[in-house]
């Protein structure tokens, strides 16, 4: 029996809800859009980083993994791959070596995640891509906050995120509001 991405979405998310679920400073989010929302990475954990969880099912191709790892690579602090035996070799090629690699086990007891591959922080993340995480406003309130948004008001959202990606250090980057 193949194993689905739902299959592997709900151990997964069940895994990170036991490791993070009561902590109030945690946020947990199914589907986080990056690059302006053209991309969607399946799983991510906010918590002072960025983490973020891509699932690739028996039922998937690989044909997108590339330019998906290549934009999650930008905005995400720690990156984790989850698939099955049948993509894990191909998977472990395409990723960057900074990126976790978990293999979804499919048993009599449900999926197990096994981590084949601990994630390491990633030192690409770009503050413009980052900061486009944030609605215009959310990025306008940002530098509001910081002094730096005088005549901006009226600019473009992408003025908007270029200054900001200016202004805050890019080690901080994870800590935009």
């Amino acid at each position: 029996m193949l194993t689905s991405d739902i299959d592997i979405r709900l151990a997964l998310d069940s895994q990170l809800q036991g490791k993070h679920g009561q902590n109030p400073d945690v946020l947990i989010r199914h589907e986080l859009g990056v690059d302006m929302g053209n991309r969607r990475i399946d799983l991510a954990v906010l918590n002072g980083h960025l983490a973020g969880w891509e699932i690739k099912s028996d039922k998937d191709t690989l044909k997108r993994l590339p330019e998906q790892a290549e934009a999650f690579s930008r905005v995400m602090d720690y990156l984790t791959i989850v698939t099955t035996s049948k993509h894990l070799d191909k998977c472990a090629a395409i990723v960057p070596p900074h990126w976790g690699i978990q293999e979804a086990i499919s048993g009599p007891g449900g999926i197990r995640i096994v981590t084949r591959r601990a994630p390491k922080i990633n030192r690409q993340t770009d503050p413009f891509s980052m900061a486009q995480l944030l609605w215009r406003d959310e990025a306008l309130d940002e530098l509001k906050l910081r002094g730096q948004a005088r005549g901006l008001s009226a600019k473009p959202r992408y003025t908007i995120w270029q200054r900001l990606s200016e202004v805050v250090p890019k080690k901080n980057c994870a800590l935009l509001s």
